[in-house]
């Protein structure tokens, strides 16, 4: 893989995998967002908005 800079807009990258925009799930694998080490997602939450407890992954 070639050492690269990508840059945009999270939302825009993430549309396609519900806000996802970095982990294993990027194709192609020499894109340098994909990586099996971490998940990014990018999300908007409305003020107040909470959560009870974390997701789990399955």
């Amino acid at each position: 893989m070639q050492p690269k800079v990508v840059y945009g807009n999270a939302a825009v990258e993430g549309v396609n995998r519900w806000g996802w925009f970095m982990g294993h799930f990027i194709t192609p694998e020499d894109d340098p967002r994909s990586t099996e080490m971490l998940e990014v997602k990018w999300a908007v939450h409305k003020a107040g908005e909470s959560r009870t407890e974390w997701a789990v992954n399955n």
